[in-house]
């Protein structure tokens, strides 16, 4: 007799916030491009960012935990961020004397620059997906206050901040990214 496989119930809150988290890429990836006012962008980030924390406490507080809030989870932070920064690069790569601000960008984002390549493969490859670690959590909680502070200090004087915040950010996502690369590794090797 054949088994039949459980079709995972993904209609819940957490899941939507997740599918919410990766529509608001794209959108704020445009509204980058047509250069509407950063303010407004950076509030619209910082929505989404905070999802993240959101969608992942209600699902384990409420127990709807799934397989494809899960994957998805991982997909839509990778997505926010890289197109967001892949949006700034256009808009200011072009001004002069943002090489600063470039350089903060590529600190804040180096797990993304390990990371993402991984994801894509399990994605394509229909691979598991490590397990979320805290210092991963950690790492999209501060990149999602180091980015907008990024954008922030081309227009006001934040003193600095934004790099120390930019350093913390990438000491913190290059060990958050060799920790999602082992756990990778050693997910292949089990199979």
């Amino acid at each position: 007799m054949m088994k039949k496989k459980r079709i995972e119930d993904i209609e819940n809150v957490p899941n939507v916030l997740t599918i919410f988290r990766f529509l608001m890429a794209f959108a704020i990836f445009f509204l980058i491009i047509f250069k509407v006012d950063l303010r407004l962008i950076i509030i619209l980030f910082g929505i989404a960012a905070i999802t993240d924390g959101i969608d992942g406490f209600l699902a384990r507080r409420y127990k709807e935990i799934t397989e494809f809030g899960r994957r998805w989870d991982v997909i839509a932070d990778r997505t926010l961020m890289i197109l967001t920064v892949l949006a700034v690069l256009i808009r200011f790569f072009q001004e002069a004397n943002r090489e600063r601000e470039i350089f903060l960008i590529f600190l804040t984002i180096a797990r993304e620059i390990i990371a993402a390549p991984i994801a894509l493969i399990a994605l394509i490859k229909k691979r598991g997906i490590p397990q979320v670690r805290f210092i991963g959590k950690l790492t999209t909680f501060m990149q999602g206050f180091t980015f907008p502070f990024i954008l922030l200090s081309i227009y006001y004087n934040l003193y600095g901040l934004e790099s120390y915040m930019a350093l913390a950010t990438f000491c913190i996502g290059i060990i958050s990214g060799f920790y999602y690369f082992k756990d990778f590794y050693e997910m292949l090797k089990k199979k």
